[in-house]
C-alpha cells in the first residue's frame, strides 16, 4: 500500500510506510537517460550521474558525501539507464532527513569542479574499456547496435570513448537544467516513515525547483526487413552468441506471458535450453520498445 502526493511544481512523492522496519530507503528518479541524448553527447546522462558524487558547495569533497551516509551505517548509490537516472540512499529511519538532505544537495548544488570533470572523464573511459574487455558485455552491446542502428536506444549508455572525451562541463550543466525538472522527477520512500513527514521534507528541499516542459525521447523505429549478423573476434576461450528479435511493448498486457516464456527458455539451470553438463550458459532477455 502506498500514498502519493504531487507538489505544485509537478514533482511526485510516493511513500510506503513500513512501521515494523528500522530503516528508510529513498529513491529519487528522473526521466532522463541514454534515449534522451543526441549522438554528439552520447553518455552525458551517465557522466552527470558520476559528477554528482564529486562534491557540492556544502560538502566540497567526495569523501564528505559518502561519509555522511556510510558513517551512519547506510549506503548511497546511483544508476543510469536508457530512460531514467536514479539516486538512492538507505539509512536507519531516524536519519531519513539527513539522507534526503545529502541527495538533494547533490542534485541542486554539485560543484562540477573542472579537475574532477577531467578525472571522471578518465574513470568513465576506463569503464568503457572494461566493457570492451568483457565478451558478455560486448555481445549485449552489439545486439542493441544491430537491432536499432544509429538511434539512442542502440547506443551504449556510457557513450563511446570519443563522445565522452568531447563532453564539456558547460554541456553537462545545460543538460541538467533542461532535463532535471520537477515534472520529470519522482521521489519514492519506503520504511519506518510517515507520508506527511516525507512530503514536507521533499517540499522544503525540492518544492521550489522551477518547472518547465519535460523533454521526451523519440520512439524507437525498426526498419529491419531481413536478417542481420555481426561477428566480433576476440582471442578468448569462450564464444558468446546473442540472438534478438522484436518483443512486446513494456505496456502490452501479454508481457507477463513473455516473461514466463523468458524463464522457461533460458532462465537458469532448470530452463529447457540448459544443457545437463552445466558448462554452457543460456540466458534469455526480453526487451520491448
Amino acid at each position: 500500500m502506498y500514498q502519493k502526493t504531487t507538489l505544485d511544481n509537478g514533482l511526485r512523492v510516493l511513500t510506503s510506510a513500513m512501521p515494523h522496519t528500522r530503516s528508510a530507503s529513498i529513491l529519487i528518479f528522473y526521466k532522463v537517460g541514454a534515449r534522451y541524448e543526441p549522438q554528439e553527447i552520447s553518455g552525458i546522462s551517465h557522466y552527470i550521474e558520476h559528477m554528482l558524487f564529486k562534491g557540492t558547495h556544502k560538502r566540497p569533497e567526495a569523501q564528505e558525501i559518502s561519509e555522511a551516509i556510510e558513517g551512519l551505517g547506510g549506503s548511497l548509490n546511483a544508476a543510469t539507464g536508457r530512460e531514467y537516472t536514479s539516486y538512492s540512499a538507505i539509512v536507519p529511519s531516524q536519519h531519513f532527513a539527513l539522507a534526503l538532505d545529502v541527495l538533494t544537495d547533490m542534485l541542486r548544488n554539485s560543484r562540477f569542479d573542472e579537475a574532477e570533470v577531467e578525472h571522471e572523464r578518465a574513470v568513465i573511459t576506463e569503464e568503457i574499456n572494461g566493457t570492451l574487455d568483457s565478451p558478455p558485455d560486448i555481445v549485449n552491446q552489439i545486439i542493441d547496435e544491430i537491432m536499432w542502428g544509429d538511434q539512442p536506444i542502440g547506443r551504449p549508455i556510457a557513450g563511446t570513448r570519443e563522445t565522452v572525451e568531447a563532453i564539456t562541463r558547460d554541456q553537462m550543466l545545460d543538460y541538467m537544467a533542461g532535463h532535471y525538472l520537477p515534472g520529470a522527477n519522482l521521489v519514492s520512500v519506503a520504511g519506518n516513515i510517515e507520508h506527511d513527514q516525507v512530503v514536507d521534507a521533499v517540499r522544503a528541499s525540492l518544492g521550489a525547483a522551477p518547472s518547465g516542459p519535460v523533454p521526451t525521447y523519440a520512439p524507437a523505429i525498426s526498419d529491419q526487413t531481413s536478417q542481420r549478423m555481426r561477428i566480433f573476434n576476440k582471442d578468448t576461450e569462450q564464444a558468446q552468441i546473442c540472438i534478438g528479435m522484436p518483443a512486446l511493448s513494456y505496456t502490452d498486457p501479454d508481457r507477463y506471458v513473455q516473461q514466463m516464456l523468458d524463464g522457461i527458455l533460458g532462465g537458469g539451470m532448470s530452463s529447457r535450453s540448459q544443457p545437463a553438463d552445466g558448462r554452457t550458459q543460456v540466458v534469455c532477455k526480453a526487451v520491448g520498445k
